[in-house]
Parts: C-alpha cells; sequence; structure tokens
C-alpha cells in the first residue's frame, strides 16, 4: 500500500511540473517582434544595422516587395481637327514678326560693330553671322505676306488691273517689273496700277506713287495718272 501513495504522489509531482514548466502560453494575437515572419517592421535601426527597442537576438526579416507594375505602351493618339492655333498665320501677323526679326537683326549687327572696335573679333563675327540669319527671317516674312496681301486684293480685279495697296515699295516695283514683262506680251494695250493717293496711308503707301511713277519711267514706259482717279497710275504698253 505504501509503494502505491509513492507512486501516486511521484505522478501527481511530475503533472503538476508539467503544468508549470511545460505548458506553452496562449497567443494574444499581437506582433512578438519584428522576427514574426510575414510581418514588417518600420523601427529606427541604429549602427549595428538592428532596429531600437528590441533584442539583438531577434533576427530581421525585409518587407516584402510590392508587386510589379506593368507599364503598357502610350496608345496612339487621336486625330483630332485642326484648332485655331494651327490655322496660317495672317499677313498683319507675318508683318509684326517680321519687324521683330528687323529688331534683332539691327541690334546683332550693332552689338558686331561694338565688339570689333573693342577687339573682340569672334564674338564679332558671330553676332555678325547672328544679324544675317535674323535678316533672312525678315525677308522671307515680308515676301510670304506680301503675296498673301497682292492675291487678297486682286482675286476680283479685272485681268489689267493690279491693286498694289499694302506693299513696301520695293515689293511693289518688283510686282510692277513682273507685270509688265508679264502683259507687254499678250495683246493688253495698257495697264491699270492702283497706288492709293496717300490720304491714309499705311506700310508705305503715302510714298508709292510718286516712287512708282519714277520706277516706271525708269523701265521706259510712259505713265500716267487716271484723270477720272488721282490713286491710278496708267502705263502704255503701244
Amino acid at each position: 500500500m505504501g509503494r502505491f501513495f509513492t507512486v501516486v504522489a511521484v505522478a501527481a509531482a511530475i503533472w503538476v511540473i508539467s503544468k508549470l514548466f511545460f505548458t506553452p502560453e496562449e497567443s494574444d494575437g499581437r506582433d512578438d517582434g519584428p522576427h514574426s515572419r510575414g510581418l514588417t517592421f518600420t523601427g529606427t535601426r541604429n549602427e549595428r544595422g538592428h532596429y531600437e527597442g528590441w533584442d539583438d537576438d531577434f533576427e530581421y526579416f525585409p518587407p516584402r516587395r510590392p508587386p510589379r507594375v506593368q507599364i503598357l505602351p502610350p496608345s496612339p493618339r487621336r486625330t483630332t481637327r485642326p484648332t485655331a492655333v494651327d490655322a496660317p498665320l495672317s499677313s498683319d501677323a507675318l508683318r509684326q514678326l517680321a519687324r521683330e526679326a528687323a529688331t534683332r537683326m539691327s541690334e546683332a549687327f550693332d552689338q558686331s560693330q561694338i565688339k570689333h572696335r573693342m577687339g573682340f573679333h569672334t564674338q564679332a563675327q558671330q553676332l555678325s553671322l547672328e544679324g544675317k540669319e535674323h535678316r533672312k527671317t525678315m525677308e522671307r516674312l515680308n515676301q510670304t505676306a506680301s503675296e498673301m496681301i497682292f492675291r487678297e486684293k486682286n482675286k476680283n480685279r479685272k485681268p489689267n488691273e493690279f491693286d498694289l495697296h499694302g506693299l513696301y515699295v520695293k515689293e511693289a516695283e518688283l510686282k510692277v517689273r513682273e507685270i509688265i514683262s508679264a502683259e507687254e506680251r499678250g495683246d493688253c494695250s495698257s495697264i491699270r496700277f492702283i497706288v492709293g493717293q496717300g490720304l491714309h496711308s499705311t506700310n508705305g503707301d503715302a510714298k508709292l506713287k510718286p516712287k512708282m511713277i519714277s520706277y516706271i519711267q525708269e523701265l521706259g514706259r510712259p505713265v500716267s495718272t487716271d484723270p477720272r482717279n488721282a490713286g491710278v497710275l496708267v502705263v502704255s504698253l503701244a
């Protein structure tokens, strides 16, 4: 009987010890530290590479990489109707751009002369080249503008009548020479050039009438003023 009680006492002692030291703790659902796999910790790392506030024996698992985002190529541009920005420039706008180019041309040539007098010949040459480029731009813009102006003003005119309003003197001279050269090969007996009287002059129209009279005479053609309209010059081709 005594041996039985001894065995029971030993078994009870073993059960108590196992309960005290070997029973696992129930998790309360909270994170146990940065070593918990699958979780990340965003604390501050110290000079040893460990996170502050945790045991150095804990292992740190870096955060998972974000999923790769697939970048699709851009879709082709949709064709749209042209807007006002895409519309051709007007003759007035072209004239304005030409005047701005003329200003830049003059400034470049003036600076080129100053640099040349100061002995900076390389800079002077570069400024001179810039001035020449601005001059080409000015001439190109003015030529385009003059063609637009002449075409617009003469689209409903008689075959032997040409309006030179809106053209600069040099532009008008070129047109007069072209027209006389073309018409004298035909059966036209006279040409009428509308130059205005200079009462409401713009773009050099005040100079146009006397300049055209002088230029036509240089071409060896008789010219007179229309008695019914002082703003019209009549050139005889007979």
